[in-house]
């Protein structure tokens, strides 16, 4: 399922920031099975939920001395600024990945691997044009790794051993299913763990050289 969105503005309607049109929404799910003259099993699934936020406005510039005249007057008629950024986005997605490799040998003890991967990213992006000669851009990027306990090894069975955020190795007998469950909704409400963040601040500005009467012959 891609791009879902719910509702949509008229043709005649100004967009605005709280209308449900500008979220839209994704998820995908992919199963494999596999298997081997070493591998019994090799069950990979991949779990993906996006959510994609967008506003964008038309710019009016605000000319609070446009009404002066004279071309001596110029530069000073056409100072013009803008309140509010053109266009704001933030995208957001959950992955959940999951693989269970079970080996043929040996039969006792079971070797079963389990490789368990939650991440998520979040992505910020925002365009301001303070004036048409000045403008900003910004975006930001954070990718968050979902701490929770994960077995450890290949031993199955009262032989499993798994491991905590932490690093502590916890044996089957210690394990259970609410404390994991526990540990990952923590994490989940924390915004997982930061493995890294990235941001970036573009700002250009053009000389209004055209407005100044001596200047007027550069473009």
């Amino acid at each position: 399922v891609t791009n879902v969105k719910v509702g949509g503005s008229k043709n005649n309607k100004t967009p605005m920031p709280w209308d449900i049109s500008n979220i839209s929404m994704s998820y995908a799910y992919t199963n494999t099975n596999a298997r081997n003259p070493i591998l019994q099993m090799d069950d990979k699934t991949d779990q993906r939920l996006s959510v994609d936020y967008t506003y964008s406005r038309k710019v009016k510039y605000i000319r609070p001395f446009r009404k002066i005249v004279g071309n001596k007057a110029k530069f000073i008629k056409e100072i013009h600024f803008n309140l509010l950024p053109n266009s704001f986005s933030f995208n957001t997605e959950l992955r959940r990945f999951n693989n269970v490799r079970l080996y043929r040998e040996p039969v006792d003890p079971v070797y079963e691997f389990e490789d368990k991967r939650f991440n998520w990213d979040r992505n910020y992006m925002l365009s301001w044009n303070f004036t048409k000669d000045l403008r900003i851009s910004y975006n930001a990027r954070n990718q968050s790794v979902m701490d929770e306990i994960k077995k450890y090894g290949v031993y199955e069975g009262e032989f499993a051993e798994y491991r905590t955020p932490g690093g502590e190795i916890i044996t089957a007998q210690e394990y259970s299913e609410a404390a994991a469950r526990d540990t990952l909704l923590n994490s989940l409400k924390n915004f997982g763990r930061t493995q890294n963040f990235s941001q970036n601040l573009d700002i250009s500005y053009k000389l209004p050289l055209k407005y100044i009467p001596l200047l007027d012959f550069v473009r």
